[in-house]
């Protein structure tokens, strides 16, 4: 049981480490389309960003309502950076470490 409980818990942080992976691309991409170095019409930009946004919107939602935007500046990516990392260091690694048996 307890290394059932260690490959699930390294199968959540490599898939949290996936994700934070696909935030990483979502926001450096919005980063090149605010300044216009990337346009929309481009299928490759327009087609990885929709996918990102579905992956992400969901989440920054509920963060967006509570935190508001400072002076245009959206700072709602950092809070769920550091939630899925808050979610890998107390959740996901303490599971590996029980699926070791120490």
């Amino acid at each position: 049981m307890e290394n059932l409980i260690g490959m699930f818990g390294f199968i959540l942080y490599r898939l949290s480490d996936l994700f934070m992976l696909i935030l990483l691309v979502w926001i450096v991409l919005g980063w090149l389309l605010a300044f216009g170095v990337v346009s929309w019409r481009t299928p490759l930009v327009s087609s990885v960003m929709g996918f990102c946004d579905a992956l992400i919107g969901p989440l920054l939602k509920p963060i967006r309502k509570i935190i508001p935007s400072i002076g245009g500046l959206d700072i709602s990516p950092i809070f769920l950076v550091i939630g899925v990392v808050a979610l890998q260091n107390y959740v996901f690694a303490p599971m590996m470490v029980m699926g070791r048996g120490y």
